[in-house]
């Protein structure tokens, strides 16, 4: 009874330091559109329709499931976003602990627990479902852990589940969940495989039950998922670290303490993350199969079925996902290094002046406001602040619940001020979206006569950053779309780079 209580203790204690650590992002204006993906499928299932059959998407149904279940309790008003993930965010570090307490002793346990709490989530603290995602397919790395180190039935069945959960919340994780199974599988030569396929096949079942009439539709919009990766193919290269680094040049101590010491600790920590991700591997695989280290071993082959089943898209925005693995790979990597405990005592000095700067210039940056129906958030540009002002200023005019479109790329004026999306897209970005899309948009339009259109352009030059593809094709594409779906509007509101368009009586 009393190591119960214990355990509960301490899940309970790192549950609560990890949300103690996103309350800083809970009024940030960040990422709010991809944020938005996860918001707006769970309204429009609130709202009466369905996954796959009344709007498309590429996506496991994981996460709006969840979403709608989450958002029918507390609603769509600031804070419930962010609690929402902070939860996610919570329960992912105790999922994390848990797998540290199998692998390390004494004071090692506590190193992932505060590098995920300090640099986890930098690069997108914001609700997503590849954050959900992560949280499961750590989850399958614990199981799988616990599996290699008692093969049992029970703890395949419990490693199939896991693989199952990933899967529902998104297909890449679900394949890194199959591909650690096969190298624990192969390197372990474990016989329970079988009962590890069986969890998998009874979880998907219970799942997947919410939509099991759309497996037609499923099928056809996964097919679709080709286009997707396409537009989302880029592989791990340094060229994404300089890209990042090119966002850093002129740093300098000029710039004051807190300003260069939170910039110089990114670039420390994503070098490290980044850079270091491929010799870290090799030393941490290298280390464990020379000390016969099995739970190392054991991780260091989930962490490379990860890396296999993500390879597809690796900046280092997509590689932060991994993180949830990264911070107990890390762990494992100094433990082995000689003076490891002087190397820890650096890196986490390191951190806590790195998490205290970066703290602090976000409060000196982060304080121009963005007033939306559900909310008040604060961005760090008076620029974007004074344009996405002006763009609600305009929405204002319009009343909530009411339909309009927003494209190629702008799902946070759904989910921020209350309206309601006409078509079956989430998105109509051209090169990721088909062209039947933008037909298919069009018809439904001038069939529900919708009165408003929201035309905002992202910022070409950092998609080109981003996937590669020019930014003068991707403005061709943006420019041909908002000609075409505009087609019987004219322009009622209009700035450089933004126009709210009104249907022509």
């Amino acid at each position: 009874m009393f190591s119960v209580k214990n355990t509960l203790f301490r899940a309970l204690s790192v549950f609560t330091l990890a949300f103690l650590f996103s309350l800083e992002y809970w009024s940030l204006y960040l990422a709010a559109d991809d944020e938005a993906v996860v918001v707006v499928g769970s309204q429009r299932i609130l709202a009466g329709e369905k996954i796959y059959r009344d709007w498309d998407t590429h996506l496991s149904p994981g996460s709006f499931l969840l979403g709608a279940l989450w958002f029918g309790v507390w609603g769509f008003q600031a804070p419930s976003t962010r609690l929402a993930f902070a939860c996610v965010y919570g329960l992912t570090a105790v999922i994390i602990d848990l797998a540290s307490q199998k692998l390390f002793t004494g004071r090692w346990q506590w190193l992932p627990i505060f590098l995920w709490g300090t640099c986890g989530i930098i690069e997108f603290p914001v609700l997503s479902y590849h954050w959900l995602a992560s949280g499961m397919a750590v989850c399958t790395l614990w199981r799988g852990i616990l599996w290699v180190q008692q093969p049992s039935r029970g703890n395949a069945i419990w490693v199939g589940a896991t693989v199952a959960g990933a899967g529902w919340l998104l297909q890449s994780e679900g394949l890194v969940g199959v591909l650690m199974v096969i190298l624990w599988t192969l390197r372990f030569r474990l016989r329970s495989v079988v009962w590890v396929v069986l969890g998998c096949l009874l979880s998907s079942i219970l799942l997947w039950l919410p939509v099991y009439a759309e497996w037609p539709l499923i099928f056809r919009q996964n097919v679709a998922l080709g286009q997707h990766l396409r537009f989302n193919h880029k592989p791990y290269s340094l060229a994404n670290l300089t890209f990042f680094l090119s966002h850093y040049e002129g740093l300098s101590l000029s710039q004051g303490v807190v300003a260069f010491g939170a910039g110089a600790s990114h670039v420390f920590i994503n070098i490290l993350r980044y850079a270091g991700f491929p010799l870290l591997l090799l030393w941490a695989a290298w280390a464990c199969e020379r000390r016969r280290d099995r739970l190392g071993a054991a991780l260091v082959y989930g962490m490379l079925g990860w890396c296999l089943g993500t390879a597809n898209r690796q900046t280092l925005l997509y590689v932060s996902f991994l993180n949830p693995g990264w911070v107990l790979l890390i762990t494992l990597g100094l433990r082995y290094l000689p003076g490891a405990g002087r190397w820890a005592t650096i890196l986490v000095c390191l951190e806590c002046a790195g998490w205290t700067t970066r703290f602090a210039l976000r409060q000196q940056m982060y304080i121009y406001p963005l007033s939306t129906r559900t909310g008040v958030y604060y961005l760090a540009s008076s620029q974007s602040a004074q344009g996405l002002t002006t763009i609600y200023s305009w929405l204002n005019e319009i009343p909530p619940g009411s339909d309009i479109l927003a494209f190629p790329y702008a799902l946070s004026v759904y989910s921020l001020d209350n309206f309601r999306n006409p078509t079956r897209r989430q998105t109509l970005i051209p090169y990721l979206d088909p062209e039947a899309a933008f037909a298919s948009a069009q018809s439904s339009l001038n069939e529900k006569k919708v009165e408003w259109i929201l035309y905002i352009a992202p910022d070409a030059a950092e998609i080109e950053g981003d996937t590669d593809i020019p930014a003068i094709l991707t403005e061709q594409g943006w420019e041909k779309a908002r000609r075409q779906l505009t087609q019987g509007y004219r322009l009622h509101r209009g700035m450089a780079g933004a126009g709210l368009y009104r249907r022509i009586p």
